[in-house]
């Protein structure tokens, strides 16, 4: 109420506090009073140095002032956040004591925070459609002044919620609310972002918002509809990543080491924000190693994993060289609050070619609002709440699970299939499988994700298909010998010939087993056959294959001490080696046994291999070398032999030549142990 007499003011609001000056839109004059359609003033108080609140009231022709009042927030700023005061202040005119105008003023204190706001919108009046049509075409779109924008269907409303990052660039914004229907905007409001701090997760609160058209009350002759808005904020955690020291850090492009100024960048990536920090320069500390001192800080919600990258950066022209990068995921960090680790970086070139880019070491550190489970609003993962380490937020059951057996429909299992699959061949490899633990926080060595594989692959070709993958799923236990049937059907051609498979790869481990325990076989007893063999054809001036090829009679003069395994056992180990030939190749004899005389080392299997399948001396090893050694380590048919043959050398070929060296037949073999010699003890 302001005393205008000689009816030729037209007011406004001056607000100053901590030296921060905000301005009101000119009021509406009401008799005596000033309508100011309840317009919100904010201001940020990061750290307040003064309390008083000045409020002013001009003339918005001549900006002069002609009253004054003051108000001290100090009250509101302790009473917590959240509650709101109702205020009537005198308005002072300068030179009077007394006055009869007053303001009227709502004060409220909310503390500002980074995170997500959840909005869903539950409902309109029908005014926003048409009686001949209340679906066509409706939609709402809401956005920021930032530039988040997200639409929603008419026919969604109630179902899905839409997230928002708030941080200080759009604290003291408003969410603009437009109603669309066949092209044209039929209404339009607005909400306060601040007002939407007050949801918490699991207490949300609901807002009516009018909708209207450049002010008008009425659409098309109806009274303007209200959109009802139920919204919940999810305040961010803070990850502090500390980049202590790199080592090995190599130039991919030259394959040099000695960098000047490499730099490491944090990248993380959620449902509604993400993030790109870098540090400052490294300084180099001698030997190929290098340090920083300085922490990247960011903030996450639904974020779970990191991308670590290392750069050489020009510092004149800006240009960033990559080194290398690395997944880091974050569920053991939200799980016990600080991390100390290291990644390997990894540069593919254009090419698919994988170099090793070095090493760095991190430290990271988590903080986390007090019981919220991380990471948020991510309802099929494990969330930890930080503090509680052994307690964590249970997943949520997935709606395509049968509600009274607890089973998985096609449908579910299908788009499990489908997560897994990261290069959506249809199979899911080694490198997929290790790729999804990591970033679940299981820190797993390739041999126990090549054990994983193994388990579930039913046909031996060293991926898992859907096929195996479903078997694995539907089966109530699939530690059982009849989940390795993978579900075909009892008595068919196929299971029939499967289980034959695994009745004589069995009978060839009993056989083996006891020929080196009868002969008391060792390494040199091996080395010793494949002597004999080349031995035989010593006047030749180069090996071939069929050089390989003996009789039964050579494999009892072969076999060591003699005497002490029967002609019988000879017969039989023949008899598993040469599928209805007369004759075997001696190199599945030595190879078998390299799985089962003791000193062996993966390394050493590999290099004797190599030396009896490189005849002609190359340094390489083609498909077809490659797929007969597998025929030596692998029991199973030669369309899945192919197969396998066909993956390792995806992996170890890995400048596509067209054959391998022995250093890329190691490095493969290491990676997929299984796939090149299988594990002879019996699966249980």
């Amino acid at each position: 109420r302001i005393d205008n007499s000689k009816g030729d003011l037209s007011p406004y609001l001056l607000f100053r506090l901590n030296g921060t000056e905000r301005t009101s839109k000119t009021g509406n004059q009401l008799g005596h009073d000033v309508l100011f359609n309840n317009e919100v003033i904010s201001f940020d108080l990061p750290q307040p140095k003064e309390t008083e609140l000045i409020i002013e009231v001009c003339d918005d022709d001549s900006n002069e002032s002609v009253g004054r009042a003051t108000f001290s927030i100090a009250d509101v700023l302790t009473s917590g956040a959240g509650k709101s005061f109702a205020e009537t202040l005198q308005v002072i005119k300068p030179g009077d004591t007394s006055t009869n105008s007053v303001v009227n003023l709502k004060f409220a204190f909310v503390e500002a925070k980074v995170g997500v706001v959840k909005l869903r919108l539950d409902g309109a009046e029908s005014a926003m459609t048409d009686d001949d049509d209340t679906t066509k075409d409706s939609y709402t779109l809401i956005s920021t002044p930032d530039g988040q924008s997200k639409r929603v269907s008419s026919s969604d409303y109630g179902n899905n919620a839409l997230g928002f990052w708030m941080d200080p660039t759009n604290w003291f914004s408003d969410f603009s609310i437009q109603t669309h229907r066949g092209g044209d905007c039929i209404g339009c409001g607005k909400l306060s972002l601040l007002d939407c701090l007050k949801g918490k997760e699991i207490k949300n609160d609901t807002s009516h918002v009018p909708m209207g058209i450049d002010g008008v009350g009425r659409v098309r002759g109806r009274e303007v509809p209200v959109v009802v808005v139920n919204h919940w904020f999810l305040e961010a955690g803070a990850v502090t990543v500390r980049p202590v020291r790199a080592s090995d850090l190599r130039d991919v492009s030259i394959g040099s080491t000695g960098l000047a100024n490499p730099r490491v960048v944090v990248k993380s990536h959620g449902k509604t924000h993400s993030t790109v920090t870098m540090t400052n320069a490294a300084v180099d500390v001698g030997s190929n190693s290098y340090q920083w001192d300085d922490d990247i800080r960011l903030s996450v919600v639904d974020e779970y994993a990191l991308t670590i990258e290392c750069s050489e950066v020009d510092e004149v022209s800006g240009d960033q060289e990559p080194i290398g990068s690395a997944e880091l995921s974050l569920l053991p960090l939200f799980k016990n609050g600080r991390l100390d680790t290291s990644v390997d970086l990894k540069h593919v070139t254009e090419l698919g070619e994988s170099l090793e880019g070095g090493r760095v070491n991190l430290v990271l550190t988590f903080e986390a609002p007090r019981g919220a489970a991380f990471p948020r609003d991510q309802p099929t993962m494990t969330s930890y709440t930080l503090g509680l380490s052994d307690t964590i937020m249970p997943i949520k059951k997935n709606m395509d699970m049968d509600e009274d057996d607890d089973t998985f429909t096609e449908d579910a299992i299908e788009k499990a299939f489908t997560m897994f699959d990261l290069d959506k061949n249809g199979y899911i490899g080694v490198a997929e499988l290790k790729h999804i633990l990591i970033m679940m926080g299981e820190h797993v060595s390739d041999e126990e994700v090549d054990m994983m594989i193994s388990m579930l692959d039913l046909n031996g070709d060293g991926q898992v298909s859907f096929k195996e993958f479903k078997a694995m799923a539907e089966s109530p236990d699939p530690a059982e010998e009849d989940f390795l049937l993978g579900g075909i059907p009892a008595h068919t051609s196929e299971s029939i010939a499967l289980q034959q498979r695994n009745e004589q790869a069995d009978k060839k481990r009993e056989v083996f087993t006891r020929c080196v325990q009868t002969c008391r076989m060792e390494k040199e007893d091996v080395y010793g056959m494949l002597k004999m063999v080349k031995d035989k054809h010593s006047s030749s001036r180069s090996l071939s294959h069929e050089s390989f090829y003996v009789g039964y009679e050579d494999i009892c003069e072969m076999m060591p001490a003699a005497s002490l395994l029967s002609r019988s056992d000879c017969r039989t180990i023949f008899d598993l080696l040469r599928g209805g030939e007369e004759t075997i190749d001696s190199r599945d004899l030595i190879t078998t046994f390299t799985n089962f005389v003791a000193g062996f080392g993966l390394e050493e299997r590999c290099k004797l291999a190599f030396d009896m399948y490189d005849v002609d001396h190359s340094g390489y090893l083609s498909i077809d070398e490659v797929e007969e050694m597998m025929m030596s380590t692998n029991l199973t048919t030669r369309d899945l032999i192919k197969k396998r043959a066909e993956n390792f050398m995806l992996c170890a070929d890995t400048d596509r030549s067209g054959g391998i060296t022995i250093d890329e037949f190691i490095v493969a073999a290491e990676k997929l142990p299984n796939l090149l010699y299988p594990p002879q003890s019996k699966k249980r």
